[in-house]
């Protein structure tokens, strides 16, 4: 978050309600890419002429740098009419986008216009191997904060599976994103998967992955809804929203074929509360999971869990 002349991080208030704003922390700041905090005094430095606004900060591989700013819509236009801070942002190498409807921002021959974002391999996916997969997204694109982060989730995916000895034929991920699990799940589960995205600029990303990163892996942009139809699969992998799955995860006791195991990935607390009541309901059970500091700085763990069901068990 710039706030105020500083940046920092956003989180819930102490005391309840609104929001506090922490400013960076030598403690966090030394478990993040060694580049980033260098791109945080550059930020800084340029004099933003916004008072608040969210952002995020990517290094592609290659050294490319790349800002997203989430502002409203009247605010992209005050900064794209003003045009000086953004142009020399441009001018010295920075990728940008702004808000919420994938748009980036380039040089014009009157100053900065809009378009719409062009993706690019910010964040590797990782293969079971430890090979990095150059998957393209936007710098807005949801995904995990950094790569080292990103290898220790799959890695704890694994570690999972392996002390249970899992092996299964069939696999559906639930919240594929533009495949940045799918791209693991495809060399660790095998060839019979369907990876599935309800965010349609999230799905085309996905779809624009596959070919090169995970052939054969059927793709779709379906939504979950309470009444669909989910794939017949032998594992669910689930990666899903700050407030979780609920809705698909309560129709599994109606299922004729419902899955053996279920792996879960949860970013926030409340999500992970809601799915595993649901997976419970549903006759499951907690076999094992690991939590990963996800966020540096802040009170939140990523969690990933397998489930079994009772019939399994």
């Amino acid at each position: 978050m710039w706030h105020e002349g500083r940046l920092g991080l956003r989180g819930p208030s102490d005391a309840g309600g609104g929001w506090r704003f922490a400013p960076p922390e030598e403690r966090w700041l030394r478990q993040l890419d060694s580049e980033l905090p260098n791109l945080f005094e550059a930020f800084a430095a340029s004099h933003p002429p916004r008072v608040d606004m969210q952002v995020r900060f990517r290094i592609a591989p290659d050294g490319r740098r790349g800002l997203w700013l989430d502002l409203s819509r009247e605010g992209i236009a005050a900064i794209v009419s003003s045009g000086g801070w953004l142009s020399r942002l441009l001018d010295d190498g920075w990728i940008i986008e702004l808000g919420q409807r994938g748009e980036g921002a380039v040089s014009g021959p009157d100053g900065p216009v809009l378009q719409p974002a062009f993706p690019y391999s910010w964040l590797p996916a990782w293969t079971p191997e430890g090979e990095a997969l150059p998957l393209e997204c936007l710098v807005a694109s949801f995904s995990q904060p950094g790569p080292r982060i990103n290898r220790a989730l799959t890695d704890a995916a694994g570690a999972l599976l392996d002390a249970e000895s899992i092996e299964t034929p069939s696999w559906c991920e639930w919240g594929a994103g533009y495949g940045n699990l799918t791209a693991w799940c495809s060399r660790r589960l095998g060839p019979s998967g369907t990876a599935l995205e309800g965010d349609g600029r999230a799905a085309g990303l996905l779809r624009e992955n596959a070919p090169r990163f995970f052939p054969g892996i059927a793709v779709s942009a379906a939504r979950v809804a309470r009444g669909m139809s989910p794939p017949v699969a032998d594992l669910w992998l689930l990666d899903p929203p700050r407030n979780g799955f609920a809705t698909l995860l309560e129709r599994l006791p109606d299922l004729s074929q419902r899955p053996a195991h279920v792996l879960a990935l949860h970013c926030h607390q409340d999500g992970l509360a809601g799915d595993a009541t649901a997976l419970r309901s549903a006759s499951y059970r907690l076999l094992n999971w690991i939590a990963v500091n996800a966020f540096p700085g802040t009170d939140h763990l990523e969690v990933v869990s397998l489930w079994g069901s009772d019939d399994q068990a």
